[in-house]
């Protein structure tokens, strides 16, 4: 059971990005790749549905400390590896995805 307790201004957020994602995916029609997982975690947007997020600080007339809610890292899994290496990887992104350095990890 989903229980929506955000603050009023985000409200309905997960639903947004999720329907975000799900509509880039059809529009890509099959051609994702690392490169477009990429630039969907760093895509900015309302603050319903952005995917990546900067620090929104929420006080309004709720009770209790203000929230502030932003994107700490993001990840790409990489199922059939790392460039072009046999192994499963992923990308990092430790920090905001639009600013953030990724790094290529190896799993073994």
């Amino acid at each position: 059971q989903w229980i929506e307790d955000e603050p009023e201004l985000l409200v309905g957020n997960s639903a947004a990005r999720r329907g975000r994602v799900l509509a880039a995916l059809a529009n890509a029609a099959g051609h994702v790749d690392a490169a477009w997982a990429q630039a969907m975690m760093a895509a900015h947007g309302s603050p319903l549905d952005a995917i990546c997020r900067h620090a929104l600080l929420l006080a309004g007339d709720a009770p209790g400390p203000a929230l502030e809610t932003s994107t700490i890292s993001a990840v790409v899994f990489l199922p059939y590896g790392v460039a072009g290496r046999d192994r499963p990887g992923l990308l990092l992104a430790a920090g905001q995805p639009c600013e953030a350095k990724w790094v290529e990890i190896e799993v073994i």
